[in-house]
């Protein structure tokens, strides 16, 4: 019961109502339940002896009485999800096919699917791997989906002419009847077989900036030589007005607690995160003040954790937007447990197909294979964290550097540097012919395509890179997929 009207003598007059608001959260397992409500009044227009009042109850009944329920609840735990809620498939020339989108379906519970249809959609959208999958009954039935278990959809978009076409994918829990998951598809055709996409250098650029860190005492020098010289990262934000959030999570499991990914503070002596209002000057305090962790390394939960809900809608909150670019920085001298590739589709739909580029993972990590050793101590070698990064375009250093104020400098210049990334909003026939210019003028030398990202990537140092109110134009001849 959330809500009820107080007891108030004289609160209800002959013909008055009052609402009582009740909740059914299901806490674990499929399952019926039933409950009763019963409301106990006090009747004062109508004394009882001694008493100045009747009791009246509805329904009537005294405990111990067997009282039919009126209250019931079916609780269903598809437990489905999927760590993507959007697909945009983008501008793709009509008749021709979009890149395949593929969307991983994970159960937090034993269940089965019922039914995975695409809701409201045309002839565009198309579902291309869709299992056989049993109807479900009163004996269950079902596309059987354990705990932790899988199931990868694959859809593509396939304009019939131009304009934009929406619609959704829709997952039917176990019970047949919930709608346990709904994901938005868009997309738009077009009757061009070329592109044109541009970058200008934004103005006071919005960046969220995570630093994942390891705990201990076999990290203590390294938190402090990242505190120290933070700095010397910024020092690229200061000199384009960028309008950062510096947050610090533990790269650790708390042993007594299953929650990661909260923002340290130094038990609340510093900020939560810090901007370029706050300053930094309590950064080092809160990095160093890492509690050590005994559940094991959790970064990349951790770092997923610290920019989703329900951390963003409690103490987490205002520290990630939107809008911004995420950069996250892992720091630590052991590897995650868990597989990057899985984060990779996490972290890479968080922003949404069309702002891919967005998202970056970055590593100070030990080194590849063999790890590392130095006059800080030894790191064990790394694996996910690495990858992460390489995916995603980031830096990958080696957490055994002596000095860390070049590193540092230089990782500050990827992250809250001019910009050198472009997102390319459709693919290219031939990534070797691809014609970039600056404010019209040709520009030859100085950039490369990566395929896995569709990515345009800008020498810092080279010609092609826009200041103040210049225009990059990157124009090419668009592929036609085949349907």
């Amino acid at each position: 019961m959330t809500k009820a009207p107080p007891a108030i003598k004289d609160l209800l007059q002959p013909g008055d109502s009052a609402p009582i608001e009740l909740t059914f959260a299901p806490v674990s397992g499929v399952f019926a339940s039933a409950s009763l409500l019963q409301v106990t009044m006090l009747d004062y227009a109508n004394p009882t002896g001694s008493e100045p009042f009747t009791i009246v109850r509805e329904p009537p009944g005294l405990p111990g009485d067997q009282i039919p329920c009126n209250l019931a609840g079916y609780g269903s735990a598809a437990g489905v999800s999927s760590a993507v809620s959007m697909v945009d498939f983008g501008v793709t020339t009509a008749g021709c096919a979009s890149q395949t989108a593929t969307i991983t379906v994970t159960s937090n519970g034993p269940g089965s699917l019922c039914d995975v249809t695409l809701d409201g959609c045309g002839e565009e959208f198309e579902l291309l791997n869709l299992p056989e999958i049993p109807a479900c009954d009163a004996n269950g039935g079902g596309y059987p989906m354990p705990v932790g278990g899988e199931l990868d959809l694959a859809l593509r978009y396939v304009p019939a002419g131009v304009g934009e076409d929406t619609c959704s994918l829709a997952v039917t829990a176990n019970d047949g009847q919930t709608t346990a998951l709904k994901v938005a598809l868009y997309g738009t055709g077009t009757d061009a077989f070329e592109q044109t996409d541009t970058l200008t250098q934004p103005v006071s650029p919005e960046v969220d900036v995570l630093f994942v860190v390891g705990s201990g005492a076999a990290m203590s020098e390294e938190q402090s030589l990242l505190g120290t010289h933070i700095n010397v990262f910024l020092a690229h934000a200061e000199s384009l007005g960028a309008s950062y959030h510096l947050g610090v999570v533990s790269a650790d499991r708390p042993g007594s607690s299953p929650t990661v990914g909260l923002l340290q503070s130094d038990g609340g002596a510093q900020p939560r995160f810090f901007t370029p209002e706050t300053g930094t000057i309590g950064f080092v305090n809160t990095v160093t003040s890492l509690s050590p962790l005994t559940g094991g390394p959790a970064g990349l939960e951790a770092a997923h954790s610290a920019v989703t809900p329900p951390l963003t809608s409690g103490p987490n909150w205002e520290f990630y937007r939107s809008a911004a670019r995420l950069e996250v920085v892992f720091v630590s001298d052991r590897p995650d447990t868990a597989d990057a590739s899985e984060y990779l589709e996490k972290f890479r739909y968080l922003k949404g197909t069309k702002y891919l580029a967005r998202f970056r993972a970055h590593a100070i990590v030990g080194d590849p294979e063999l790890g590392c050793t130095s006059d800080l101590g030894t790191a064990d070698a790394d694996g996910p964290y690495t990858a992460l990064a390489e995916q995603t375009g980031g830096l990958v250093r080696s957490i055994c550097t002596a000095d860390w104020a070049p590193m540092l400098s230089e990782l500050g210049a990827a992250i809250l540097g001019p910009v050198t990334r472009v997102f390319l909003s459709r693919l290219p026939a031939d990534p070797s012919a691809l014609e970039l210019a600056i404010d019209e003028v040709p520009c030859e030398l100085g950039f490369d395509h990566d395929p896995p990202l569709n990515l345009v990537l800008l020498d810092p140092a080279g010609p092609c890179v826009p200041t103040g109110t210049q225009v990059l134009t990157v124009h090419y001849a668009t592929a036609c997929l085949n349907p």
